[in-house]
């Protein structure tokens, strides 16, 4: 009978071990669950930042790329021939550049509306999609930047070379 008991005691003693790991896994699981959905939410604050800069940016160039066209045009208002033609070009261009940092603008709006969205970015999918589209929209606005500066650069030196303008 002791035998009984003392092996009663023991798978007594087990269950509770066992039910105890599965308590504390339990806890530990819904711990992560909730480090996970803070680290998600504070993701989602940092894309809303960073979306709202790149807004910010894509004006900037909006502006930049009109003053770049207002400057192109009093300059080809004194020329004629080729450089009269270059001149319209690089206006061209320089409006282009502005109308594609709109676009890209409306498009960062329209992803900062979705990142907003619980129920999209529940999807663990979703969210590495958006970071990744999120990604590109950042390296697409450095090189339209970088293409602004250059046009800018180029106005300037235009400007150097032609200075009755």
């Amino acid at each position: 009978m002791k035998s009984r008991t003392g092996l009663a005691a023991a798978a007594i003693t087990v269950l509770l071990f066992a039910c105890g790991v599965t308590v504390a896994r339990a806890q530990h699981c819904q711990e992560q669950n909730q480090t996970t959905m803070q680290h998600q939410q504070m993701s989602m604050h940092e894309q809303m930042g960073q979306m709202q800069a790149m807004m910010q940016q894509m004006t900037q160039m909006m502006g930049k790329s009109h003053e770049l066209s207002q400057t192109l045009g009093h300059m080809m208002d004194q020329q004629q021939g080729h450089m009269r033609e270059q001149m319209q070009m690089m206006r061209q261009m320089s409006e282009s550049m502005g109308m594609m940092a709109g676009n890209m603008r409306t498009n960062l709006e329209q992803c900062n509306q979705m990142i907003q969205d619980e129920s999209i970015m529940r999807d663990p999918e979703m969210q590495q999609e958006m970071g990744r589209f999120r990604d590109n929209m950042m390296e697409m606005a450095g090189r339209m930047q970088h293409a602004v500066q250059n046009l800018e650069k180029m106005t300037k030196r235009l400007e150097r070379e032609n200075p009755g303008n």
